[in-house]
């Protein structure tokens, strides 16, 4: 018995290993799409995209707690 939940293990990691994968494809040609689009627009327009871009990764990040919150 202990044989047949040792293959259930493997065709899952297995499994896990292909969805990591497939990911991984997803997220590189999601990438490869956005420079695309990027290598499309002229000089100024492209200047603002990285410019909302920066402004959108810091308005995304985690909040932290202030110093004020975590004493009471």
């Amino acid at each position: 018995m202990s044989f047949a939940q040792s293959t259930a293990t493997k065709k899952q990691k297995e499994a896990e290993k292909k969805q990591e994968k497939l990911k991984e494809e997803e997220k590189k040609a999601h990438e490869m799409g956005v420079k695309r689009h990027m290598k499309m627009q002229d000089k100024e327009t492209r200047k603002r995209m990285r410019q909302s871009q920066k402004k959108n990764k810091k308005n995304n990040r985690t909040k932290k707690w202030s110093v004020k919150r975590r004493n009471e």
